[in-house]
Parts: C-alpha cells; sequence; structure tokens
C-alpha cells in the first residue's frame, strides 16, 4: 500500500455532474468512464455531530461507489493495512465540485483522512497555457508570515510557527521568518525576544498600514512560503484577505483597514514566481462562493502552486494546532528533498510532497475534536489542501553555507596558500574544483587558485 496514488475526477458534461478514476497506481480497463455522481450537496447532512459527519461522508463514498472502478480503488485504501504515504486526490474540473467535503470521506469505521498516513487533496488545474516551471530560490529559505486578524491575539499562531523555524534551523536548515504583526504589544515582545537571542532566524515588523504598502512588500519578500492569519471573506464575487493594522487593534476595529484581493495576491505570485505553498488561515479562505473557485483553489491554479485554505471559519485555537502540527511536518520535508548528500545539484528540479504534513495536521486537530464539544467535531476537517496538478518542483539557486561548506572552503583555501609560487596552474584548479564535489558549493563563495577570498 505504501505509495499507492489515485484521482478522482470531478467534471460537468451535458449538463450534469460526474466523474470517473483518472488515475491510479495500477491503471484498468473502464476507469476513465464518466459516471454521473447523483448527490445534491443541498440535501446531505450539516455536520454538527460525529454522527452526521459520517453521515456525510458515508454518503459521499456510497456515491462514488456506484463506478466499478472507483469502488476498487476505495476498497483498497479503505481496507489497506500498511497505510503509509498514500494519497486519494481529486481532481476538480469544475467549481462545483468544491461543494463537497471530500475530506470526509468515510466507511464504517474509519474516515479515509484520518488512516494512517493518507493525505487527500484536491487537485486543481494550471489556468495558464504555458507549462509549469519549478519554483527557484536561493538559501535560505524565506517564510514571510501576515499576524493580524481584528479582534483576535495572534501570539499563539506566532509561536507555533516561529517555534518550527527553531526547531527546523536546530537540525541545520537555511530557513528564516519575517514576520509582520498588527499587535503592538506582541511587536514588543516579539523584538525583546530576537534582542536576547531568544528567537535566531526571525524579524518581526508592524503590518504594514496600507494595502498598497502591503503589496510592495509582499513583492520585495518574494517568500517561498507565504502564512496569512487573518480574517478572509468572498463577499460581491471577490475574495479578500482582511488584516488589521496597529491601529485598528487600537481602536478595537472588527474590520481590518487593509484588504488585499486574492487576485492581486496571484498577479504578485505570478510575478516572482518563487512562492511555493500558500497558508490562508483564515475564515472563507477555502469557501466556493456560487460558481467562483475559492481563494485557496485560485491561488494554487495561479499562484503558488500548493495551497491551504479553510473550509469555514475556523478557532484561533484549532488555526495554532494546524500551524504548530503542519509546518514541524513541512520543514522535515522539504529538508530531506533540498539538504544534505541526497540533495540534487544545484538548479536541478526537486518534487516535493507535503500531503504527509496535512495528515499530522488533521489527526492533531482530530484529537483536539474527539476532546471538545461534540458539536464541533468537524473541526479536523477544515483544512483543504489545494495543489496544482503537476504538483510541487523547486530548484536551488544557491545554497547558503553550512558549517561543513565553511570547513572545506577553508581547507581547500589553506592547500592553495600552502603551495609554492611555481606550482602548475592546472593543478591548483584541480584543488579548486574539490568545492564542485557533491554537496557543491556555490562559485560565488571560492577563493581564487591563488587562496585569495573575497
Amino acid at each position: 500500500m505504501s505509495g499507492r496514488t489515485a484521482t478522482v475526477e470531478i467534471a460537468r458534461s451535458e449538463g450534469r455532474m460526474v466523474f470517473c478514476l483518472s488515475s491510479c497506481t495500477n491503471e484498468v480497463a473502464g476507469m476513465m468512464d464518466y459516471e454521473p455522481l447523483n448527490l445534491d450537496p443541498t440535501t446531505l447532512p450539516e455536520m454538527d455531530s460525529r454522527e452526521q459527519m459520517c453521515e456525510y461522508g458515508d454518503a459521499l463514498a456510497r456515491a462514488l461507489r456506484k463506478h466499478v472502478i472507483v469502488d476498487q480503488e476505495l476498497r483498497v485504501f479503505f481496507d489497506g493495512v500498511d497505510l503509509h504515504d498514500a494519497n486519494l486526490q481529486f481532481a476538480m474540473k469544475t467549481a462545483e465540485a468544491e461543494r463537497y467535503r471530500w475530506e470526509t470521506l468515510y466507511t464504517a469505521p474509519q474516515f479515509l483522512a484520518l488512516k494512517g498516513q493518507c493525505s487527500m487533496r484536491r487537485i486543481i488545474l494550471r489556468g495558464m497555457n504555458e507549462p509549469q516551471k519549478p519554483c527557484r530560490y536561493s538559501e535560505p529559505i524565506r517564510v514571510m508570515a501576515l499576524f493580524s486578524p481584528a479582534l483576535v491575539e495572534s501570539e499563539a499562531e506566532f509561536r507555533a510557527l516561529a517555534d518550527a523555524v527553531t526547531n527546523a534551523r536546530t537540525r541545520g536548515s537555511a530557513i528564516e521568518l519575517i514576520a509582520y504583526v498588527g499587535e503592538k504589544a506582541l511587536l514588543d515582545n516579539i523584538r525583546g525576544d530576537i534582542a536576547g537571542g531568544r528567537l535566531g532566524g526571525v524579524e518581526v515588523m508592524p503590518i504594514p498600514a496600507s494595502t498598497e504598502l502591503l503589496e510592495q512588500v509582499l513583492r520585495e519578500q518574494a517568500p517561498q512560503i507565504l502564512h496569512c492569519f487573518c480574517h478572509g471573506n468572498a463577499g460581491d464575487g471577490k475574495g479578500v484577505l482582511e488584516f488589521a493594522t496597529i491601529s485598528d487593534h487600537e481602536a478595537g476595529e472588527s474590520i481590518g483597514s487593509v484588504a488585499l484581493n486574492i487576485e492581486r495576491l496571484i498577479s504578485i505570485q505570478q510575478l516572482s514566481g518563487v512562492t511555493w505553498l500558500t497558508v490562508l488561515n483564515s475564515c472563507s479562505g477555502a469557501r466556493s462562493v456560487a460558481r467562483l473557485n475559492s481563494m485557496a483553489a485560485a491561488l494554487a491554479r495561479n499562484g503558488s502552486p500548493v495551497t491551504i485554505g479553510m473550509a469555514e471559519h475556523i478557532r484561533s485555537d484549532d488555526a495554532t494546532v494546524f500551524t504548530k502540527t503542519f509546518y514541524l511536518r513541512a520543514f522535515q520535508i522539504i529538508a530531506a528533498a533540498t539538504e544534505g548528500p541526497a540533495a540534487p545539484p544545484l538548479g536541478h528540479a526537486i518534487p516535493i510532497d507535503l500531503g504527509p504534513a496535512m495528515s499530522d495536521a488533521r489527526n492533531a486537530m482530530h484529537r483536539e475534536a474527539l476532546a471538545g464539544d461534540a458539536k464541533q467535531y468537524r473541526r479536523w476537517s477544515l483544512p483543504v489542501m489545494y495543489q496544482r496538478s503537476e504538483g510541487l518542483a523547486v530548484v536551488c539557486l544557491a545554497r547558503d553555507l553550512t558549517a561543513a561548506d565553511k570547513i572545506r572552503i577553508d581547507t581547500v583555501t589553506k592547500l592553495l596558500v600552502a603551495m609554492s609560487a611555481n606550482t602548475p596552474i592546472d593543478l591548483r584548479e584541480q584543488v579548486l574544483r574539490l568545492l564542485d564535489n557533491e554537496p557543491p558549493i556555490d562559485r560565488k563563495y571560492w577563493p581564487d587558485i591563488w587562496g585569495n577570498r573575497q
């Protein structure tokens, strides 16, 4: 069962919803034959209890099982004992498919999303014609976080992300966090921690005072990971992220005065081409409105290849549980793919799958849900992961120097300096090219053939 992937495609044909199995580990005849999806989302349970969630997820499963091949694949997923690194995907070819909570898929006694390391995600087709290129980056990896929902404290959310960054840096990862916050007291606390040496690799700034300044910061920072802890709405058919400034917080405003249109964010990410992941840890971040795709789906289509949003309003404590668990695993996945002897040479594309991090986060939120109000049991199912059909691939253009890199450079430098003046140039060049051995060191850090360093 390890490494198994299957994709259920949801589309619209001849005025009705249809579905098929568009891909799977072992392809079989008939898998791509469309079957009507006879399931009215307005008739499904409200999910106000675990029992109703089970009924909702079971209704989804029964509807999908009407396709013989999909049914066979679901049986493998639900009955599999070794469910490691398995992934069930839902390819969204129509915005109407987003109205269903596929993450609740259930066959007694198990929600599939909570079984082992099974990740579930929604696949979005790229909206542009040209092939997707890997997201380029140079170390350190930049995480930019905006912490400022009106009338909500952000300290726990900040600490959760900062702790994950600290954990990654302790393991040797080249990663930095720049946080923008809207609460004066939190801003002062973080600055105090940084000055006291308790927050390495973290920079903090006040949330920009206008939408124009926020957009400028997003363009200038060009982060690999963008985390938004804010309010979101999709009124009037437009997705908007709302951030409260320091003045808004001090005045007790219920609505943040900085409003970032999701289309503007998409444009910024398109121009830079460097953002891997965007997390909308906000209310309505993954909700589909009328026939419009959700904010998260829109970003995944034309902005960052992986985007996570919330299916409905999420409590701040649940948002923090998600952040704490998701990033701890996500940074481990990124490090395993991009660092160490197994990392590919500079300029080579690296595929990264963040699905296991979503699985960890859902399971952590489920544990919290079990211990909380039974009427809020559905809390665990709120995070929704959208991924572009090609997946996430990154390419490193330059790596930051590790302690081992510095030792290699110093060793080669000393060898070159110790050589006599009449040492052949080709021998000096051979010694210098030792820095090209795996893992290669960016040439901008090399000494010259005489051992001189810039």
